[in-house]
């Protein structure tokens, strides 16, 4: 950490300040995507102790390096983790665009898959209006209001 940031009372957790990389393995776990593409990145501390500032999106404190595609993809995993000033996160966002990377794409969490439901009726107790598909859908909303004052009223209020 910067003078800058002992000066401002701010501290920031990016891959350089990170000892353990527990941010970025949990991150790695959160977003699939982003783990596969910096699964060869080499985050060599040595190596960020010779850049100029100007590779850094905070550069007063040399944090969130962004001189490089995968730099920059792992500064951004860190930043969504923490309230940074804008401008450190638009700097971030903007080396992304230079190396053609979509946050949102790389940073979306898996959808998970929902089981099907095994009683595909509007109705399960009284097995009534089968919807196994899109297309029953409209049938069993016909075959309701065509029968809809056969039901009692708990059965009308939960089709």
């Amino acid at each position: 950490m910067g003078p800058y940031a002992i000066l401002l009372g701010m501290s920031y957790v990016d891959q350089n300040s990170d000892a353990a990389y527990a941010v970025l393995v949990n991150q790695a776990k959160r977003f699939p995507k982003f783990a596969e593409y910096v699964k060869t990145a080499e985050l060599d501390s040595n190596e960020v102790k010779t850049l100029p500032e100007s590779a850094f999106a905070f550069p007063e404190c040399r944090q969130f390096p962004v001189y490089s595609d995968k730099a920059a993809a792992v500064s951004y995993a860190y930043a969504i983790t923490q309230k940074l000033p804008v401008t450190i996160t638009e700097r971030i966002k903007e080396a992304l665009e230079v190396f053609g990377i979509d946050p949102c794409t790389m940073f979306s969490a898996p959808i998970e898959k929902v089981a099907a439901e095994t009683n595909p009726y509007l109705l399960p107790d009284l097995k009534l209006f089968a919807v196994r598909s899109a297309s029953d859908v409209k049938t069993a909303q016909e075959h309701l209001l065509e029968n809809i004052t056969k039901l009692d009223l708990v059965h009308r209020a939960t089709a």
